[in-house]
């Protein structure tokens, strides 16, 4: 029995720009995890609520094995999935389904190690079109990691815990969808999209910024400007649904200090910032 794994992700600011080269800073979720087994013997098949991760493990997986000119029956063994991802929300499901079965591909000598981050970015062209790899990153580190194209990223180092809340919308997210969003935004209003680009970047910087205070207070200010910029870029780009619109309301109404989409936008998770413990644990 072979066991891989790759973690949910969390991007705090960067979002979109990081594909026309701005940095992103991503953080990996250890608490929702996928692993995948490969065991050398067929398994029971798996239960109908599952069909559709088996669905896109096998669209994954036939697509790796294509590239790397591997036959099908060169595989005798079967696969499970053990999934805490929610699929559609943002927190990078399909990043962390490359990633787990690159690592699988590692393990048995079919890549080397040198080649997990290029070969799971470009299984996830899959379901992106295009990807910008910081989901990839993501789904394979261990701490936040600041990301800037072309592929390049490296360990932040977080001198204090932020009060960072995630909660879901109620709304699923579509990448595809939210990225030609972008684009048609940048063709219709270019000077317009590389100011908002420019905003993006400036948000990423600040993020990283606060990571690296001592003071906590002075940490959480500057946090909540990274993330208050960063709304305003996805505002800008018109990815806040209604929906959206009013749990970010809700947050604020709550008492954080500022909050913004993670992810593609359009519905999916939202991180919100508290500077007041007590109303962060309820």
């Amino acid at each position: 029995m072979i066991e891989t794994h790759a973690f949910a992700k969390c991007i705090l600011t960067g979002e979109h720009a990081v594909i026309r080269g701005h940095d992103a800073i991503v953080v990996p979720l250890q608490s929702f995890p996928l692993k995948l087994t490969y065991h050398q013997t067929p398994q029971e098949k798996q239960t109908a609520e599952d069909d559709l991760i088996y669905l896109l493990f096998d669209h994954v997986f036939t697509n790796a094995l294509e590239k790397l000119n591997i036959h099908p029956q060169e595989i005798q063994g079967s696969f499970s999935l053990e999934n805490h991802i929610t699929i559609g929300t943002g927190l990078g499901f399909s990043a962390a389904l490359c990633v787990a079965v690159t690592r699988w591909l590692i393990t048995m000598g079919y890549l080397t190690q040198d080649k997990l981050f290029s070969f799971a970015r470009e299984l996830e062209n899959v379901f992106h079109g295009q990807s910008s790899g910081v989901d990839i990153v993501g789904a394979m580190a261990d701490n936040p990691q600041l990301f800037a194209q072309p592929g390049d990223y490296q360990a932040i180092k977080c001198n204090y815990q932020p009060l960072l809340l995630l909660t879901y919308s109620g709304e699923k997210s579509v990448t595809k969808k939210m990225v030609h969003k972008v684009n048609d935004f940048i063709h219709e209003q270019p000077k317009q999209a590389e100011k908002v680009d420019k905003q993006m970047q400036q948000s990423a910087s600040l993020a990283k910024m606060a990571l690296e205070q001592t003071d906590v207070g002075q940490g959480t200010k500057i946090l909540a400007q990274a993330l208050q910029l960063g709304c305003k870029c996805f505002q800008a780009w018109h990815l806040i649904s209604a929906s959206l619109a009013n749990h970010l309301k809700s947050l604020f109404q709550a008492g954080a200090i500022a909050a913004k989409p993670t992810g593609c936008g359009g519905g999916g998770y939202v991180l919100s910032l508290w500077s007041d413990e007590k109303l962060f644990q309820q």
